[in-house]
């Protein structure tokens, strides 16, 4: 008896041993699933949100968010059934964090495709590419016969550090000195420190820049128009595990695409603020 009572209590020391040692897995995969599953739960996505133009801003008569990102995105959500609730504005800084914390399930206001990104957020395919094209001052002749010349030690570059514009831009003009921007600026502020000299060249979409250089006629130009130096797709973001949500995105941007809104709205925008989108099939030259 006092052998079996002693191999019994071994028995159950065991099985709870057992269960303390895996517990902890067992609630991180409920934590996990938790975190991956209430989108679909609730059917809503939280989306974090900047402005930029034409691709999202408000409208001041009525506070409603506009613009191609916000059309887009709607759009996604009733054809995935789905509701969105709008968070923000957000810093462009603050999107990783935002997402880590659980604040917002996506970003949607859009980011540039970059490889960096990838390295801490998932990133998914491009609903649309802008043209990057390079921007000098209005009365700046310098490389207007020779854009090459941009590629110097004395040209001074204007980005937003640790953007996905400023690796871009970078590695188009090596051998430029950089002037940093902080994470706050936004993309038109590039433009305007071209415009009063602080540096000599900045990259853009045209479109984004338009408004800009409809109020300040002559302050700066497109140095090759209609040529970019890169397309930029704008994609979305979710936090690093999130495949299932992941997943969700990228099929219904090819279904909005094989369906011929993408390209719609994509043409309703550039009517409004021309250049704000590249096609596709438009191969950057150097």
């Amino acid at each position: 008896m006092k052998s079996f009572l002693t191999i019994l209590a071994a028995v159950v020391i065991s099985l709870a041993a057992g269960h303390f040692i895996y517990k902890p897995t067992l609630t991180t995969n409920v934590i996990e699933q938790k975190t991956s599953s209430q989108v679909f739960e609730k059917q809503k996505i939280r989306c974090g949100y900047q402005y930029w133009d034409g691709g999202l801003f408000k409208d001041e008569a009525t506070g409603k968010l506009k613009g191609f990102m916000v059309d887009y995105t709607e759009k996604l959500a009733a054809n995935t059934e789905m509701q969105i609730e709008w968070i923000g504005p957000i810093d462009w800084a603050n999107i990783t964090a935002e997402l880590n914390a659980n604040k917002i399930d996506a970003w949607c206001a859009g980011t540039w495709l970059s490889g960096k990104n990838a390295r801490f957020m998932l990133v998914s395919d491009p609903v649309a590419y802008n043209g990057f094209e390079a921007f000098v001052r209005g009365d700046d002749t310098r490389f207007d016969a020779d854009p090459n010349l941009l590629n110097d030690p004395s040209v001074t570059l204007a980005v937003i550090g640790s953007t996905s514009s400023a690796y871009v831009a970078q590695r188009i003009l090596p051998q430029a000195k950089v002037f940093d921007l902080p994470l706050s600026a936004t993309d038109v502020e590039v433009i305007m420190n071209v415009a009063t000299g602080k540096a000599d060249v900045g990259f853009n979409s045209p479109g984004i820049v338009y408004q800009y250089m409809q109020e300040n006629p002559g302050k700066v130009k497109r140095l090759r128009p209609d040529q970019p130096y890169a397309l930029m797709g704008v994609t979305y973001t979710v936090k690093q595990g999130e495949w299932q949500l992941h997943h969700l995105l990228n099929t219904a941007i090819k279904e909005l695409d094989k369906t011929g809104y993408t390209q719609k709205l994509i043409t309703q925008y550039n009517a409004e603020y021309p250049g704000l989108f590249a096609t596709s099939d438009k191969l950057p030259s150097r």
